[in-house]
């Protein structure tokens, strides 16, 4: 077996991986928005309205991203999707800290005591069981998606180094001088 060929069984294992975490977390976020979406205040629901963009941008980019990866168009398009992977990363990075915030805001009304601390605002009633778990699950999802962004934006941004033992020297050998074949010869009375 060819390194080539070691090489792109390789990069299709690691592909695979990081495939199964991204459906994993993408399937999290999903998840756990819609479940906190169903039992929602409408604070709720206009303050995390951009979790829904966030997942459905990650689906498009990682279906674009599949169809180039098997249609050999990546090599093509290696920077065009690591800026995108930027962006969604910055983006579901801040809305991963919403939305952990959000969770210990759950967490911390059931403990009065440790709310006013954590908010520095007055009384809040609470969350139902429905949108703590959505809204932990949907973190987690988030948290999972952000790490894979970041991954991927290393394995794209990555560029081998180019060998230089395969170069080859005009007349003589790595690191001797070659005499340049058109030495400036003193310039006799041209046009005079």
């Amino acid at each position: 077996m060819n390194s080539s060929s070691e090489d792109k069984t390789a990069t299709l294992a690691s592909g695979c991986c990081l495939g199964v975490f991204v459906l994993t977390g993408w399937i999290m976020a999903v998840t756990g928005t819609a479940i906190a979406y169903d039992d929602c205040d409408s604070y709720c629901s206009d303050k995390y309205r951009n979790a829904w963009w966030s997942v459905c941008y990650h689906a498009v980019i990682y279906l674009v991203l599949l169809t180039l990866a098997v249609g050999d168009g990546l090599a093509s398009y290696k920077t065009t999707m690591m800026g995108f992977f930027v962006l969604a990363a910055a983006q579901l990075t801040w809305l991963s800290n919403d939305v952990i915030t959000a969770a210990n805001a759950c967490w911390a009304a059931e403990n009065v005591e440790y709310y006013s601390q954590l908010t520095g605002y007055g009384d809040f009633g609470g969350c139902s069981d429905g949108v703590q778990a959505g809204i932990s699950v949907a973190a987690a999802g988030f948290v999972l998606l952000v790490t894979c962004d970041y991954v991927l934006i290393v394995v794209l941004g990555y560029q081998p180094q180019a060998s230089y033992s395969s170069t080859t020297y005009p007349e003589g050998q790595p690191g001797k001088t070659v005499a340049d074949p058109y030495s400036a010869a003193p310039a006799a009375n041209v046009g005079m």
